[in-house]
C-alpha cells in the first residue's frame, strides 16, 4: 500500500475518533444510528485503501469536495477554519496522482490497472 492511502487511512481514523470523542450528541441520542455511521464510515475506508474500489474513491472525492465547498462558505470561527483545512488535505491526498493509480482511476474516463 503506498504511502498516500497510509496517510489518507490515518488522518481519516484520527479525525473520525476525534469527532466521535468530541461530539457525543449523536452517541446520547442515537446510539444505533451513531454505531450504524461509524461501520459504514469504517466500510467506504476499507473498499478504497483495501479493496480499491472505485465507487468508493469517487463517493470520498464528491462528500469531500461538498464539505470544502460548505466550510468554505461558513468559515467564521477557528473550529471551522481547522475543519477546512482538513478537508482540503483529504481532497489533497485522494486527488493525487498515486492514490488514483491505486485505486486504479485516470482522468481522461480510462480505468487505470491497479498496481
Amino acid at each position: 500500500m503506498p504511502r498516500v492511502a497510509w496517510a489518507f487511512s490515518a488522518l481519516y481514523l484520527l479525525t473520525f475518533g476525534y469527532n466521535l470523542t468530541h461530539d457525543g450528541s449523536l452517541w446520547q441520542r442515537k446510539p444505533w444510528f451513531a454505531t450504524a455511521v461509524l461501520v459504514l464510515a469504517l466500510l467506504l475506508l476499507a473498499s478504497m485503501v483495501i479493496w480499491r474500489q472505485r465507487w468508493a474513491w469517487w463517493l470520498s472525492v464528491v462528500f469531500v469536495a461538498t464539505n470544502v465547498t460548505v466550510h468554505l462558505v461558513t468559515l467564521g470561527d477557528i473550529k471551522t477554519v481547522a475543519e477546512w483545512v482538513v478537508n482540503v488535505v483529504f481532497l489533497g491526498l485522494l486527488l493525487s496522482p498515486q492514490m488514483r493509480r491505486y485505486v486504479g482511476v485516470r482522468w481522461r474516463g480510462r480505468a487505470a490497472p491497479a498496481a
